[in-house]
C-alpha cells in the first residue's frame, strides 16, 4: 500500500512538473506584425518571421526575417527578447533590432532601433500584434 502511494504521489508531481514546463516553453515560431512609431524613417509596419529552433545558441532562438531583408537572428534570454535584422548596405553592414519582454510564446510591445556604422540612427517605439497576424 505504500508503494502505491509513492508511485500515485510520483506520477502526480511528474505530470504537474511535465505541464508546468510545457507552459513555460511555448514556441516562438511564425510572423509577427510589428508597428514602429516615433522613429521617423523607421516607422512603419513589418511583418518579423521567426523560426524558434534553438539554432542561436538559447532555447529559444533561431532565424529572424522580414520581407526586405532576409537576413537575421532572434533570441530570448531572461525573458527578453531580441531580434537583429541586417540591412546590406555598402561597407559595413546595419541592423534593424526589435527589442521587448518575450515569455512562453509571445512577444510583447517594446522598442525598435536602426543601427548603421554603429550609431543608432532612428529609434522608437514597437507595437507587437498578433502572432499570425501578417
Amino acid at each position: 500500500m505504500k508503494t502505491l502511494l509513492t508511485l500515485a504521489v510520483a506520477l502526480s508531481i511528474s505530470v504537474w512538473t511535465g505541464a508546468a514546463t510545457a507552459a513555460a516553453s511555448g514556441s516562438y515560431t511564425g510572423n509577427w506584425p510589428l508597428t514602429v512609431t516615433h522613429a521617423g524613417y523607421l516607422n512603419g509596419q513589418y511583418c518579423l518571421t521567426v523560426t524558434d529552433d534553438g539554432s542561436e545558441g538559447w532555447p529559444h532562438s533561431g532565424s529572424a526575417t522580414i520581407p526586405e531583408y532576409t537576413y537575421g537572428v532572434f533570441q530570448v534570454i531572461h525573458g527578453k527578447f531580441m531580434a537583429d535584422i541586417v540591412v546590406p548596405l555598402e561597407g559595413q553592414n546595419g541592423v534593424l533590432l526589435f527589442t521587448s519582454n518575450g515569455r512562453d510564446g509571445n512577444i510583447g510591445n517594446g522598442a525598435a532601433a536602426q543601427i548603421e556604422g554603429g550609431y543608432p540612427l532612428y529609434s522608437g517605439v514597437m507595437t507587437v500584434g498578433t502572432k499570425g497576424g501578417c
